[in-house]
């Protein structure tokens, strides 16, 4: 019983350190975002989205419904920092403030660190929705 509590005890300590990590540490000791910290910059409504298209025409989306389609798009997909894209080229690029940017084909950068999304239908989807918009204009 006694050794029983004591690995029960273990256990749960190991698990609250583990739980309050939400940083990594970088070179010179400068925190890294992480998932989550990508998360929460995503969970925040920008009152408005600039898109940069066709070598350099530019259209500001404000409406809210379009702009919560594009954040519901961003947010349903799920992101891995990488170092360098894969693809190279560029559709148009969401500035979504807070130093956040996507850029078609599905890359988020945010504090100088890359993501690339992990779901290319949910890419894809969202690549037709905002050529939509821009079409409209």
């Amino acid at each position: 019983m006694k050794r029983t509590m004591i690995v029960l005890c273990s256990i749960i300590f190991v698990v609250i350190i583990l739980s309050g990590c939400t940083t990594t540490k970088g070179k010179a000791g400068q925190a890294v975002p992480t998932e989550q910290d990508l998360q929460t910059a995503l969970a925040s409504i920008p009152s408005e989205i600039h898109v940069k298209y066709d070598g350099g025409n530019e259209y500001a989306i404000v409406s809210m419904a379009e702009i919560a389609e594009i954040m519901d798009l961003l947010n349903s997909n799920h992101y891995e920092i990488i170092e360098l894209p894969e693809a190279v080229g560029q559709k148009f690029v969401l500035q979504l403030g807070n130093e956040l940017t996507y850029t078609s084909p599905g890359y988020l950068s945010m504090d100088n660190k890359l993501y690339q999304a992990q779901f290319e239908p949910i890419s894809e989807q969202l690549a037709e929705y905002i050529e939509g918009l821009v079409k409209r204009e």
